[in-house]
C-alpha cells in the first residue's frame, strides 16, 4: 500500500524498466512516455466505430448494386429447350429496356426430354402482360445471350412467380 506523500514506483503503474518507450492503456486515453515526459493521446472510439460501420455499409451497398440484387424485384420463370450461351446474371430486356436479370437456370427432365427453367428477377414496379413472350436473343454478333421480352396486348397482368410464355432464339452458329 502506498502512503500519502510517498512516490509510486513504475511497477504500480504497470510500467516496466528497460524500455525507452512505455505505454499504459486506459479505457479512453493512452499515455506514452517520451524522454521522461508523459504524453496523453486521446482516442475517440465512437468516431472510429462509426467510420468502420459506414465503410461496411458502403461495401454492402456496392455489392448489392453490382450484383443487381435488390428487394424490389418480382420473380418470374420461363422454359426453354436450349439455353446455349445464357448465363446467371444475363440481362432481361422488355421491348429494349433493361428491367432485370437471369436469377438461375435449372435443368428439368420431363417426358424423356430435358427442358431448362430460367428464373427471372424483374423490377417489382414493372407490369407484365400475361401474353408477353420471353425470347432468347443475342445483344450483338459476338455478345452474350439475353432474354428479350416482347410486350403482349392483354390487360391482365402476370402475378409474381408465374411462368411466362417462352420462345427459343435462333442459333446463328447452329446452321
Amino acid at each position: 500500500m502506498i502512503q500519502p506523500g510517498q512516490r509510486r514506483s513504475s511497477a504500480a503503474y504497470g510500467l516496466s524498466a528497460g524500455s525507452h518507450r512505455i505505454a499504459v492503456t486506459f479505457v479512453t486515453r493512452r499515455y506514452t512516455r517520451h524522454n521522461g515526459r508523459m504524453k496523453r493521446d486521446t482516442v475517440n472510439y465512437t468516431v472510429v466505430g462509426a467510420v468502420v460501420l459506414a465503410a461496411l455499409a458502403l461495401l454492402l451497398f456496392t455489392l448489392l448494386r453490382i450484383t443487381g440484387t435488390s428487394t424490389g424485384e418480382a420473380a418470374y420463370s420461363a422454359r426453354y429447350d436450349n439455353v446455349t450461351g445464357l448465363a446467371f446474371g444475363a440481362p432481361v430486356f422488355y421491348e429494349g429496356f433493361r428491367v432485370g436479370h437471369v436469377n438461375g437456370i435449372t435443368p428439368e427432365r420431363k417426358g424423356g426430354r430435358t427442358h431448362y427453367r430460367v428464373d427471372l428477377a424483374i423490377r417489382g414496379d414493372w407490369p407484365m402482360p400475361d401474353d408477353s413472350i420471353a425470347k432468347l436473343a443475342s445483344t450483338g454478333l459476338l455478345a452474350d445471350i439475353a432474354i428479350a421480352i416482347s410486350e403482349g396486348a392483354s390487360t391482365t397482368m402476370l402475378k409474381p412467380g408465374a411462368e411466362m410464355k417462352s420462345q427459343g432464339g435462333g442459333d446463328l452458329f447452329a446452321q
